[in-house]
């Protein structure tokens, strides 16, 4: 029973992670990007592996959508509270 207790545990931590379906991206004329993550308690804005995994969603979309081949700088990264437990994490982004 606590096996199975912990194990489920571990699966709703893992579900907590920045969810790709969580996000969203827009394309700006070309060049650019506006991308969103959700942050939430156990993966919070500030969180140095969260962010690793949210860079890594965000590269997907711009594999995704054709932009930024010779990469890309953040040029705005904010936050903005949802409620107490969640966090919008916006950046904006320019091709190089």
């Amino acid at each position: 029973m606590r096996k199975t207790a912990f194990l489920l545990g571990l699966a709703a931590l893992a579900a907590c992670q920045a969810d790709p379906a969580r996000t969203s991206f827009t394309p700006v004329d070309g060049t650019g990007f506006h991308y969103v993550a959700v942050g939430t308690a156990v993966h919070p804005a500030g969180s140095k592996s969260a962010e690793q995994y949210r860079m890594q969603v965000l590269e997907g979309y711009l594999q995704q959508y054709h932009l930024c081949p010779n990469g890309y700088r953040i040029t705005d990264r904010r936050t903005s509270g949802i409620n107490d437990a969640l966090t919008n994490i916006i950046y904006d982004g320019t091709c190089t």
